[in-house]
C-alpha cells in the first residue's frame, strides 16, 4: 500500500487565518489534481447547552462524492495563562455515536447530553473533535487529506454575562501582541480585530484586520497582528478595536520607535505559520 495521509487540522486555523490563503496555494500546488478534502460541513458550528434538558446536536453533512467515516473524540478546554488552548480527556458529556458513516450527499446527526441536575455556578466549555478516517482503495497511490475539526461545546451557568476589556499589547515573535481579557463568567467570541496606525500629525499611516477567537471566562488572550517594522515606526499611536457581537471594545498603544525592530518583515511569519498546519505524512 503506497497511499499516504495528511492531517489538516481546522482547529489550527482560527490561530492563523492570515495564511488561510497561502496554504489552499499550498495544497493545490503540491497535491496530485482532483485530490482535496472530503466536503464535510458542520451544523452548527458551535453547542450551547442552556436550557433544560442540556440537550443538542451535530449535524455532518457530506456533499462530496464519496462516502465519509468520521470519529468523535470529547476534550475539556480550558485556556492557560497565556491564552492558549489546553484540552484534556473528560466523561462529562454523552455523546452518540461515536463513530459516523455518511454516504455521499447524506448526512449523519450526533446526539449531546449534560446529566447533571442544574446549570454549572460558572460556564464549562468542551470541544468535540470530529476526526475523519482515511477510507483505503486498493492500489490507490495518492496522498489523501484527513480532516480534523473541533465544535465548541459550552454549558451555560444560569446567568452568563461575559465582560470583555483591552489589556495591553506588546511586540513579540515578530508580531504585534494585542491582549484581551474576559472577567465574565461566560466565554467571549471576538470575531475581528482591528489595529490602526496614526502618525504624529493623526493620520492613518496603516490599518490591519485579523480574525479574533474565544476568550474563555477568566482569561487573558493575546492575537497577534503583523506590522512591518517601517509601518510601526512611522506610527505614533496605535488604535485597537475588539468586536465580539454587539459589543466593541476600544483601546490604544503608544508606539516605541526603538522596539519596532523586533517586528518581522511582512509574510515570513505566515509562511511559518502555513507549514504548521500539516502535519508530517504518514507512510
Amino acid at each position: 500500500m503506497n497511499e499516504r495521509f495528511r492531517v489538516l487540522d481546522f482547529d489550527a486555523l482560527p490561530r492563523a487565518r492570515h495564511a488561510f490563503a497561502a496554504l489552499f496555494i499550498l495544497l493545490l500546488a503540491g497535491l496530485p489534481s482532483g485530490v482535496f478534502p472530503a466536503s464535510l460541513k458542520f451544523v452548527p458550528m458551535s453547542i450551547l447547552l442552556d436550557s433544560e434538558p442540556m440537550r443538542g446536536a451535530l449535524t455532518i453533512i457530506n456533499s462530496g462524492e464519496e462516502k465519509v467515516i468520521v470519529q468523535l473524540q470529547l476534550m475539556k478546554w480550558v485556556q492557560d495563562g497565556q491564552g492558549s488552548d489546553v484540552y484534556e480527556p473528560t466523561k462529562d458529556l454523552v455523546f452518540y455515536p461515536q463513530i459516523v458513516s455518511i454516504a455521499a450527499g447524506k448526512e449523519g446527526t450526533v446526539r449531546v447530553g449534560y446529566d447533571q441536575p442544574g446549570p454549572p455556578p460558572g460556564e464549562r466549555s468542551y470541544r468535540l473533535f470530529v476526526q475523519e478516517l482515511p477510507v483505503r482503495k486498493p492500489g490507490e497511490k495518492v496522498v489523501r487529506i484527513a480532516l480534523r475539526v473541533g465544535i465548541p461545546v459550552f454549558i451555560a451557568p444560569k446567568e452568563p454575562r461575559p465582560m470583555l476589556s483591552y489589556e495591553n499589547t506588546r511586540i513579540a515573535d515578530g508580531r504585534l501582541q494585542v491582549m484581551f481579557k474576559n472577567s465574565g463568567n461566560a466565554h467571549s467570541m471576538i470575531q475581528k480585530i482591528s489595529v490602526t496606525g496614526l502618525d504624529e500629525a493623526g493620520r492613518e499611516v496603516f490599518a490591519k484586520e485579523v480574525s479574533g477567537w474565544y476568550v474563555l471566562p477568566g482569561v487573558s488572550r493575546a492575537f497577534p497582528v503583523e506590522v512591518a517594522p517601517g509601518e510601526c515606526r512611522a506610527a505614533k499611536i496605535l488604535k485597537i478595536q475588539g468586536t465580539a457581537g454587539d459589543v466593541i471594545v476600544k483601546g490604544q498603544f503608544i508606539v516605541d520607535a526603538a522596539s519596532c525592530s523586533q517586528l518581522m518583515e511582512s509574510g515570513k511569519q505566515g509562511k511559518l505559520d502555513v507549514e504548521k498546519l500539516l502535519s508530517p505524512a504518514k507512510p
